[in-house]
This record gives C-alpha cells, sequence and structure tokens, in this order.
C-alpha cells in the first residue's frame, strides 16, 4: 500500500513539476494538456514538466538544468540550519526528497558531486524526520503530565515526511483529545 501511495504521488509530481531543460533538438512548441511548452532549438532553454524533461533525457534530447535548491552547496547550508534551529523546518520544495530521487535517478551526470548531494538530502530528511519524532515526543509528555494537545504546527514539512507519520499523528491526536477529555470529531477521514 505505501509504495502504491509513493507511486501515485510520483506520478502527480512528475505530471505538476516545471523545470528547465537545455534542448538539444528543433521543434515547435508542444500543445499538451496542462499548456504548451516549447518551441524547442538547440542549446536554448525551455521550461517543460518534469515528466517531459525525465523523458526528452532518457532519449538524450536534452540536458536538464537543476534547480536552484539542490546545488550541495544550498543542501549543505540547509542541512546546517536544520541542525541549528530545533523545530524550525527550513523551507524547501514540497516534493523535495522525491524531485531529488528522481533527478539523481535519471540525471545523475547533470549533478557536479551526485554522491554528495543524494547523502545532503538523506541527511536532510533524517535530521527533518528526528525533528518531528522528537515534536510528537514532546506533544506525548505533555498529555502525559494531563496537559490538553488541541492541535501542532509544522511549516514547511514535506510530503514524505507527511506521509511517514500521517497515520500515527491522527491516532495520537484522536487518542490526546481521549485522554484529555475531549471529544473527538471525525472530518472527513482523519
Amino acid at each position: 500500500m505505501a509504495a502504491q501511495s509513493r507511486s501515485s504521488e510520483m506520478e502527480f509530481l512528475a505530471e505538476e513539476m516545471i523545470i528547465e531543460i537545455e534542448a538539444r533538438f528543433n521543434h515547435p512548441p508542444l500543445k499538451l494538456i496542462r499548456g504548451t511548452f516549447g518551441p524547442f532549438y538547440p542549446n536554448q532553454r525551455a521550461k517543460v514538466p518534469l515528466w517531459l524533461g525525465l523523458s526528452l533525457k532518457k532519449q538524450k534530447k536534452c540536458r536538464l538544468v537543476l534547480p536552484e535548491w539542490l546545488d550541495s552547496e544550498h543542501l549543505a547550508e540547509v542541512l546546517r540550519q536544520e541542525r541549528a534551529q530545533e523545530g524550525i523546518f527550513q523551507d524547501l520544495p514540497f516534493y523535495y526528497v522525491e524531485i531529488a530521487t528522481l533527478l539523481l535517478a535519471t540525471a545523475a551526470d547533470e549533478f557536479p558531486m551526485p554522491d554528495r548531494t543524494r547523502s545532503l538530502v538523506e541527511d536532510i530528511e533524517n535530521v527533518r524526520m528526528e525533528k518531528i519524532r522528537r515534536g510528537l515526543q514532546g506533544m506525548s509528555d505533555t498529555v502525559l503530565r494531563g496537559r490538553s494537545v488541541m492541535s501542532t504546527k509544522m511549516n514547511h514539512v514535506g510530503a514524505m515526511e507527511i506521509t511517514t507519520v500521517r497515520g500515527f499523528l491522527t491516532e495520537a491526536m484522536g487518542l490526546f483529545y481521549t485522554l484529555s477529555g475531549q471529544e473527538v470529531v471525525a472530518q472527513g477521514g482523519g
């Protein structure tokens, strides 16, 4: 089930995300359901959906222009900030893990140091997951001390991070409400 959910999220991501490519071919504008992309000229940049950029890359018809946030120096700074600021999540794209995974799998040759980039993304994800675990532990400690927990705020948390804790958090919040004497009202599946 989790693999199916991840696959669906990856398909949505590839459909919605716009990236820049540097074309290696001539072609008039492509009229697609979600918009018109192009025209394409050799060595000229164009914005296209991620799925199209990945497809053209696999066919060796373009070079992908990596998003600025995937620069290893930028990621190193994000990691430093994640470690330095307790309870604050750095602003990254909602699908940062998925985008990095797709680009590293399909276009590793576009990265100056793909292994370093992969390692930095994994480290960022691990630090952020630890922050989430500590936040959940803090909520639990608050309830065990007899105080109510009505909500939690986690700005800039990514899709994969939410997916990882969604079931637990929903169940935990219900339990917290029950323990604090509040009535749980189900709203649209949790």
